[in-house]
C-alpha cells in the first residue's frame, strides 16, 4: 500500500471491497471479544463453586466415601503429596467386592476436592502440578464431581447431626436382561 492508499483509507474513501474486509474484521473481532467474555464468565463461575464448595466441606464433621479399592489407592496417592493429608487407615471398613468405605472428616473432604481438582487439570487458586497422564485427569475430575455434587447439597443450616449422604463412586453397568 503506498502512500496514496494510506491517505485515502485514513480519509475513509474505502472501495467496497475494503468495507466489506473492514466490516468482517470487526465481526470477527467482536465475536472473539464476546467468546473471551463467555469463557471467563465460565471460568469465574467455576471457581465461585469451588470455593462454595471448600467452604461448605470444610464445616462437615463426617462424611462416607464408598468406592473400589483402587480408586480409594488413587485418591489417597494424590492426597498424600499434600503434608496436611492424614490417611484416614483405621476408618476404612472392606466391603464386597473390593469395595470400601471410608470414613472421612471435613478437612479431608476438602483436601480431595483440592487435589482432584488439580489432578483434573482445573487447576486450583491454591497452586498444584496438573495431572500428566489423561487418565488420571479423567479419574480425578469423576472423583470431583461425585464429591462435589454431594456436598453441593450440603446445608450449612442444617439442624447438628443431619447426615449427609454417602459419596458413591461406582458407576456399574445395570444387569443384562434376563431372556
Amino acid at each position: 500500500m503506498g502512500l496514496a492508499d494510506m491517505i485515502r483509507v485514513w480519509r475513509g474513501n474505502l472501495t467496497p471491497e475494503e468495507i466489506a474486509e473492514r466490516d468482517d474484521r470487526a465481526r470477527r473481532r467482536r465475536a472473539r471479544l464476546a467468546q473471551d467474555e463467555s469463557e471467563q464468565a465460565a471460568r469465574k463461575a467455576d471457581v465461585d463453586l469451588y470455593q462454595q464448595r471448600l467452604d461448605r466441606a470444610a464445616g462437615v464433621a463426617s462424611a462416607t466415601v464408598v468406592c473400589h479399592r483402587d480408586t480409594w489407592n488413587f485418591i489417597s496417592r494424590w492426597a498424600s503429596q499434600r503434608t496436611s493429608w492424614q490417611e484416614p487407615a483405621s476408618r476404612k471398613t472392606q466391603l464386597s467386592d473390593d469395595m470400601l468405605q471410608v470414613n472421612l472428616s471435613g478437612p479431608q473432604i476438602v483436601m480431595i476436592l483440592i487435589v482432584m481438582r488439580d489432578a483434573s487439570g482445573r487447576g486450583s487458586q491454591l497452586g498444584g502440578v496438573d495431572a500428566a497422564f489423561l487418565g488420571d485427569r479423567v479419574i480425578a475430575d469423576r472423583i470431583y464431581r461425585a464429591v462435589g455434587a454431594v456436598v453441593d447439597t450440603v446445608d450449612p443450616s442444617a439442624p447438628d447431626g443431619t447426615p449427609l449422604s454417602p459419596i458413591v463412586i461406582d458407576d456399574r453397568a445395570s444387569p443384562l436382561p434376563q431372556d
